[in-house]
């Protein structure tokens, strides 16, 4: 049970990294922002640019709901499987993107690209962790269940 808190908590930490990751990416080098700046005014990327905010929202807002519900049932509240499903579904487009960055790499040299593969795998790592914590702490209790019964 105690694994499922911590695994939950990593979730989201893991999610935070990620948006201030970028945020710092983007501040520390004016080229780049000033580059998106300047197509997003041409009119060019400016709806990729919103699409990937959404994105980056909607991956943090599924962390947080998996680390509540994950701490929730670390913490002997009964949840149901859908947030099981998204850790899922989060743990599989995880995967997919280290696949990616190590075909291709992040763009940024060697060193950001095994940096990225290393908190990514740990992430993915957190992900699947939350899912077996889960898994196994239902079939205990459903041991202890009918123990007691």
């Amino acid at each position: 049970m105690n694994s499922l808190v911590i695994s939950g908590t990593a979730v989201m930490i893991f999610g935070l990294w990620s948006i201030v990751k970028t945020v710092v990416y983007y501040l520390t080098s004016p080229n780049r922002a000033g580059q998106i700046l300047q197509q997003e005014m041409d009119g060019v990327y400016a709806p990729l640019v919103i699409i990937l905010a959404a994105a980056v929202v909607i991956d943090l807002l599924l962390r947080i709901f998996i680390c509540l519900s994950a701490r929730g049932e670390g913490r002997g509240k009964k949840k149901g499987s859908f947030y099981l499903v998204v850790t899922g579904l989060l743990a599989f487009f995880s995967a997919a993107y280290i696949a990616l960055l190590v075909l291709y790499g992040s763009g940024n040299g060697l060193l950001d690209t095994v940096v990225s593969v290393i908190l990514e795998i740990s992430a993915l790592a957190a992900l699947i962790d939350v899912m077996v914590s889960a898994v196994n702490a239902r079939r205990l209790g459903r041991l202890s269940g009918a123990m007691e019964g």
